[in-house]
C-alpha cells in the first residue's frame, strides 16, 4: 500500500536528486543521501516540484517513508542551521584544550589524550571545562561527541568524567561502616 508525503523544502535550500542520491545545499554546507539504501525493493519513488516553494513528494510505504521524511527534515535542518553539543569535564584538574587539530584531554589519567578533530566537524572552547562540537550532520555530531565522552566516562560515585552539559549522572551510595 502506497502512501504519499510532501515536505516544504527551507527556502535556503536547495535539492538535487540525481541517480537515486538526493542532495542538500544549504548555507553551511552541502549533504547527501543515497535512497537506495531506504529501498531495498524498488517500491519508493520521489517527485520534486519546483512551484512559488518547493515540495518534495514521497511515495512509498508507512515504515520507509517514516524514517526518510524524518532523516530529509534533519539534513535540512543540519544545512542551515547545524547542529551543536556541548561535553563538559567535571572533576578536580580536569581540562581541555584545542590546538590547531587536535584536542587535548587532562581527565584524571596518568597521561593526557590527543583526539584529531575531523575535518566536518568544529570544536569551539568558551571554558577549560566546557567544549562545544558543531557540524551539519546531527549523527556525525553526536557518534563524535560519543567518542570523546568514551575517554573517560562519569562514574556514578563522585560524578567525574566527561558528560553530556544536560545529562544528569544517578549517584550511587558508597560503603557504609
Amino acid at each position: 500500500m502506497n502512501i504519499v508525503k510532501q515536505i516544504q523544502i527551507h527556502p535556503l535550500v536547495r535539492v538535487n536528486l540525481k541517480n537515486n542520491l538526493l542532495f542538500f545545499q544549504g548555507p553551511l554546507g552541502s549533504l547527501q543521501i543515497n535512497l537506495a539504501l531506504f529501498d531495498s525493493k524498488s517500491q519508493l519513488s520521489l517527485q520534486l516540484v519546483e512551484q512559488p516553494n518547493p515540495v518534495l513528494f514521497l511515495y512509498g510505504t508507512k515504515k520507509q517513508l517514516t524514517s526518510l521524511c524524518s532523516l530529509l527534515e534533519m539534513y535540512m535542518e543540519g544545512v542551515t542551521q547545524g547542529y551543536m553539543m556541548q561535553l563538559e569535564a567535571v572533576g578536580v584538574g580536569y581540562k581541555m584544550s584545542v590546538e590547531n587539530d587536535f584536542i587535548h584531554f587532562r581527565v584524571g589519567l596518568s597521561h593526557s589524550i590527543s583526539v584529531r578533530i575531523p575535518s566536518d566537524i568544529k570544536v569551539f572552547l568558551p571554558k577549560p571545562v566546557t567544549l562545544v562540537v558543531f557540524g551539519i550532520d546531527k549523527q556525525r555530531v553526536s557518534q563524535i561527541v560519543a567518542q570523546l565522552r568514551a575517554i573517560k566516562r562519569p562514574e556514578p560515585y563522585k560524578g567525574k568524567g566527561l558528560r553530556h552539559k544536560s545529562e544528569h549522572i544517578f549517584r550511587k551510595e558508597g560503603k557504609k561502616k
